[in-house]
This record gives C-alpha cells, structure tokens and sequence, in this order.
C-alpha cells in the first residue's frame, strides 16, 4: 500500500484555486490528462473553445463543456466556492456540517446542505466499487434516534436505524478497508444481501452468534461465529468493528448533531470513504496525479454524474436497489 499525503496546507489550497479558470483547469486536467477525447465519438483532439472553458471535437464537431459529464455541472457556486468545499469535507477526518460549511464558504443553509450531499452522493458512486477481502470483521449497530438528552437506548428501530459495519482486520489492532451500509433490518435477508455486494466470496467473516449469519457459508464465504462476551468485553472481542462503529456514532454525533435518516447511505458513505483513504488507497496513480485526500474526491466528483437537487430532495436510501460492485 501506498502512503497519502494528507493534504496540503488551506492557504495553499486557497492560492491554488483562487479563480474559476484555475478550477476549471484542475478538472480539465483529471478528466482528460492525455489530452481531451470527444465523449461522444470517442476522438482524441479538439479546439479550445474561447475562454477555454470547452472543445469541440475535430471528428464530429461537437462541443463539451469542462464540467459536462460530471459532477461539476450545473453548479451555480463560483468553482472555486466548491473546491473549498471539497477541502473541508475531505481534508478535516471530522468532515463539516452544513451550517458550518455555509458560513465557511458563505452561502445559504440550503445550499451547502445540497452541497455537501453532491460531494458524498460521488464518494459514494466511488467506493460501490471496492470489495472487501481477507478476514473481515462483521458486526450491526443502531445509530441515530431523537435527539440527546431524550432518553431512547437500545435496539430501537422506532427511532434508530440498524447499520452493517465490516472491516478488513490486517493485524491484531490493524484495520483495513472498511463499509457501513444502513440496512432496514436486521434478518439474514437484509445483512446477507449487503454482505454479498461488498464482500468477496471466499473471504473470512467473523461475527457474532446472530442467526441472521448462518447462511453465510451457503453463500460461498468461510462463516466464524463467535459467542459475543457481552458489554465491554465484546468491544475487546471484535475490538476492529466496534472502533469503526464508535468513531462513527462520536462523529455523527460531534459533527452533524442531528441527520437525517433517509440520507443516512450518504452520511456512511463519506464516513467510509474517508476513513479507507486517510492513510491508504488502493487504486495509486504511478503519474502523481492523486497526491493528497482532496485529489481524490477531485476524481470521483469528475467520475461521477450531475445529481439533481429534486433527485436529492427525493433521495431514500430505503428505495435505492442494491447491486453487487
């Protein structure tokens, strides 16, 4: 595994991307590195177009934006006002929130809220292709409810949402890479669904003695159930899943207080993303292009597609079909 450079300095950053054709030249850059090729007609070669904000193709003759294709289109902030905020959700471990990314940025509440889903509706479209291997660790928690001081404990789905961690276990007190999904439940048909899509068959899976896990091994994975000790000491027992599942719930809580529960996929998802790529990544560019954590959420929002805010608005995880990556 490669190491990553956390990110650079925000002053640096700032200077970087201090004007919209400097951000529209960082994308240009990631989109088409070896130069610009139609995504219509597949040609390599193009003319600027005036203010170099786009091409059109020496084969067809088509014109595409710099951002068209991606999840940089249709933005109405000044690019550099989104860059700014790619830096903050990626580069701070602690993410932001919404009401703090609209006054860092200075815009509306609205606005960064639909922001910042833009940014983990793309991490999330990146991470849908990594599987896990090896041994991983599997374990469910009940995260979300009212809001503190109001008294709900326990395995409520009245007012909390189960969620399935597993985590690649590299050592004693080594994590690997790591995916947190919301389910609706907790039956073998909901655990094992999303255990299929992000787990490769032949893997190890140590769990607890749920019934839900039982037919793991009828689905091709080698099944090690364990009896759970119980309170602190199962904590010590799957200690791995258990940290993933506590610094989740410290940040759902510390950063965002109160979230929403039918956006919770989206929060998961920055979570998991974040946390597989603060010291490692998988896929390293050998040209250096994906130097620091910003980089690469630069590539996935290049990767990814526009999402609608009346998509957004819309959005239910409970709704979305899971697919195997």
């Amino acid at each position: 595994m490669n190491p990553l450079i956390q990110s650079a300095s925000l002053p640096d950053f700032l200077a970087q991307h201090a004007t919209q054709e400097a951000c529209l030249a960082r994308i240009r850059e990631r989109r088409w590195p070896q130069g610009f090729v139609c995504p219509h007609c597949r040609h390599a070669g193009g003319y600027a177009l005036p203010g170099r904000r786009g091409f059109e193709c020496i084969g067809c003759g088509r014109q595409t934006s710099v951002t068209s294709g991606t999840a940089f289109a249709f933005f109405k902030l000044p690019l550099p006002k989104v860059f700014l905020a790619m830096y903050l959700i990626s580069a701070n471990k602690q993410g932001i929130s919404g009401k703090s990314l609209a006054k860092h940025v200075g815009c509306s509440g609205p606005t960064a809220w639909h922001l910042l889903h833009k940014l983990r509706h793309a991490m999330q479209e990146r991470d849908e292709g990594y599987r896990l291997a090896g041994l991983i660790e599997v374990d469910e928690a009940y995260v979300g409810g009212l809001a503190a001081g109001a008294g709900v404990r326990g395995r409520s789905t009245k007012h909390k949402t189960p969620v399935l961690a597993m985590v690649e276990k590299m050592g004693d007190n080594l994590t690997g890479y790591i995916a947190l999904r919301p389910v609706a439940d907790v039956t073998s048909k909901s655990l094992l669904k999303v255990i299929g899509a992000k787990i490769q068959p032949g893997a190890q899976i140590r769990t607890d003695a749920l019934s839900s896990y039982t037919a793991l091994t009828q689905r091709g994975f080698v099944h090690r159930p364990e009896v759970s000790l119980g309170g602190k000491r199962s904590a010590i027992q799957f200690k791995l899943v258990h940290r993933q599942i506590s610094n989740l719930k410290s940040w759902l809580l510390g950063t965002h207080r109160n979230t929403c529960r039918r956006h919770l996929d989206l929060y998961t998802a920055e979570f998991s993303w974040r946390t597989n790529r603060r010291n490692r990544y998988r896929d390293a560019k050998p040209d250096g292009q994906e130097q620091t954590i910003t980089d690469r959420l630069l590539t996935a929002m290049v990767a990814s597609r526009h999402w609608a805010w009346t998509k957004i608005r819309k959005h239910r995880w409970t709704r979305r079909k899971m697919t195997a990556a």
